[in-house]
């Protein structure tokens, strides 16, 4: 038995016009300064890594079966280590980010995490894997897509969560509307 790094990503896309009505009223461009992510579980204390991405592509292509990551241009980060006590609730990851989201524009967050995983016992191929991060989910409908990607455990390609037996992922921003 050994172990190995496996690197876990789950990605969010928002459509800032989905956020034109109430409650949000977000009708100019919009300063993301925290990413929030649903932790469901962990073991030990990773990290959390956000990156914040514009999007320069239609809506056609970025709400589709996978992301298109052609028409990504990184925009922002930050990062937060999680434990057991921070666990089973909202994980609030300060980001940097060198712009505002236009008004109508889309753009994506990325949330990953590096574990150390066993040959053995833990990684299967198609996109299954028994994290030490547990990502929190949701059953309701949300506005827009989620994806996963581990290219280190199968899944090289953003595969829609739902595909793979989950439901959407907890992610959310924050921020200010100008």
């Amino acid at each position: 038995m050994g172990t190995f790094p496996v690197e876990l990503s789950w990605y969010r896309v928002f459509s800032l016009p989905d956020f034109a009505g109430s409650p949000w009223d977000v009708t100019g461009s919009f300063n993301i300064t925290r990413v929030h992510v649903g932790c469901s579980s962990t073991l030990g204390t990773p990290t959390l890594n956000a990156t914040v991405y514009s999007y320069t592509g239609s809506d056609g292509t970025l709400f589709s079966s996978t992301i298109d990551q052609s028409y990504l241009t990184q925009i922002g980060q930050g990062s937060a280590q999680v434990s057991s006590q921070t666990c089973n609730a909202d994980v609030a990851i300060p980001v940097s980010v060198s712009q505002p989201i236009q008004a109508g524009a889309a753009f994506v967050v990325q949330v990953g995490v590096i574990e150390t995983l066993d040959y053995d016992s833990n990684v299967v191929p198609s996109c299954s894997i028994d994290p030490a991060f547990d990502i929190g989910a949701n059953s309701s409908t949300e506005l827009r897509r989620s994806y996963f990607q581990s290219p280190t455990s199968g899944c090289a390609a953003t595969t829609p969560t739902q595909s793979t037996g989950s439901a959407d992922v907890l992610i959310a921003v924050e921020g200010t509307a100008d």
